[in-house]
């Protein structure tokens, strides 16, 4: 028997999981397996594969108000893999919190713990070879037994490594906001893994429910990636742009995601950031666009539960912060799609002056004097929201106008402007 060294009980209560990111776990078990394939790919050549089994809650949904409900609840995953298997070096990593086993690859030592924080166990079991026999390592991992048996037991009619990691039975707070559809968490997966997809050593991974999905497939079936990434430096630090487009809607929208060592940890909504990007560009154009930014930056930044980063929002002193992060990225999205928004721009402006000629005259000014408050209104707004947004720029203009004159007459007081600096701007004024 063996055991942890840790208050394990006080370890997974103090991990960081937030309830909205209940997917956390899956991703942490299927990257384990990725890296115990390229563990085994050092030694031998071989297809690695990887699968993904839903488990449903059994029990039939009830039919309510003729609303079909029968897609049972999630209630865990296992997760199937042929890597090296857990090898005395790999049980000893498993064993210890804060591992820096693989730490050459961003690995933090105590993913397994998100799977004690949303399941109410896991179940264990390995088999591989060991001195050209094979064996078996199986055990329940849990906060009821913080026992482990780590002995291994002679199996035979093996013809490859197997490893079974079973997340069992979601605790009710992650349950709940756990997408049912099997394909929407296939393209989660595919998104959070995306840079280890597009290795050529990637193994096979699949998602399988009553429909299988290949994730390798669905990566080159859904997405159209630019062949080379683009630089961006922020200071004394490089950081990388991946332009992608993705023709699928379950993507909602248009994103920046950030990853760390590999895997995608915060996604930025650029809808929200850049004006006239929305999710219309799926409707005109078939896609969704989707940037990839990574770095050492980020690499050295993320927190233990790779749910965010150590960067401050706004800027503080010389550190680089999120807001650095996407100015510059938003930068480089607005030249990649530049004709795309060019269009957009355009029927915008078209769209508002002829919105002000024929129902709003009152506003006619500020196409002239207002021309970079135009700009930021979104190219869908509705008209009533468009009137709105009008009549809140000719405040900011009429404040913005008393208070240059003011500023005007001022000046005028104690004799810092010539009578003909005073004139040309007192002109200004009353043209406005």
């Amino acid at each position: 028997m063996a055991g942890f060294t840790i208050d394990l009980v006080g370890r997974v209560k103090n991990f960081d999981l937030p309830k909205t990111q209940p997917l956390i776990p899956l991703y942490e078990a299927v990257v384990n397996s990725i890296y115990a394939i390229e563990e085994r790919q050092i030694k031998e050549t071989f297809e690695g594969c990887i699968d993904i089994k839903i488990i449903r809650d059994p029990q039939q949904v009830a039919n309510i108000d003729g609303i079909d409900n029968n897609i049972n609840e999630i209630i865990g995953f296992t997760i199937i893999d042929n890597g090296v298997g857990l090898d005395e070096n790999n049980m000893r990593s498993f064993l210890q919190s804060d591992s820096a086993y693989r730490a050459d690859k961003g690995g933090k030592g105590v993913g397994r713990f998100s799977w004690l924080k949303a399941f109410q166990k896991t179940e264990v079991e390995s088999i591989f070879k060991e001195d050209g026999i094979w064996v078996k390592r199986s055990f329940d991992f849990s906060l009821d037994n913080l026992d482990i048996d780590d002995r291994l037991n002679e199996v035979s009619d093996v013809s490859d490594n197997v490893t079974r990691i079973s997340l069992v039975n979601y605790l009710p707070v992650y349950r709940k906001h756990v997408n049912k559809n099997a394909e929407t968490i296939a393209m989660k997966l595919m998104q959070h893994c995306m840079m280890y997809l597009m290795s050529p050593k990637c193994p096979q991974i699949n998602v399988l429910d009553e429909e299988r999905f290949c994730l390798n497939s669905m990566l080159e079936e859904k997405t159209k990636r630019e062949e080379k990434e683009i630089d961006i430096q922020i200071k004394d630090q490089t950081f990388k742009l991946l332009n992608v487009k993705i023709e699928d809607a379950s993507i909602d929208g248009n994103k920046l995601f950030l990853y760390a060592n590999d895997r995608m940890v915060k996604p930025i909504n650029l809808d929200k950031e850049i004006v006239d990007l929305d999710k219309a560009i799926y409707t005109n154009k078939g896609y969704f666009y989707v940037g990839i930014i990574s770095g050492t930056y980020l690499d050295d930044n993320v927190d233990t539960s790779r749910t965010s980063f150590d960067i401050s929002e706004d800027k503080e002193d010389n550190d680089i912060s999120m807001k650095d992060i996407v100015e510059c990225a938003k930068e480089e999205v607005e030249n990649y799609l530049s004709e795309y928004l060019n269009e957009v721009r355009q029927r915008k402006e078209e769209r508002i002056k002829k919105y002000i000629t024929d129902q709003a005259p009152q506003f006619g000014h500020l196409l002239r004097y207002m021309p970079e408050e135009i700009k930021k209104i979104k190219p869908t707004i509705t008209d009533s929201g468009l009137d709105e947004e009008l009549y809140k720029i000719k405040r900011k203009f009429d404040v913005d106008l008393k208070k240059s004159s003011k500023e005007i007459m001022d000046k005028i007081d104690v004799g810092a402007e010539s009578y003909e600096e005073y004139r040309a701007k007192l002109e200004e004024q009353f043209e406005k």
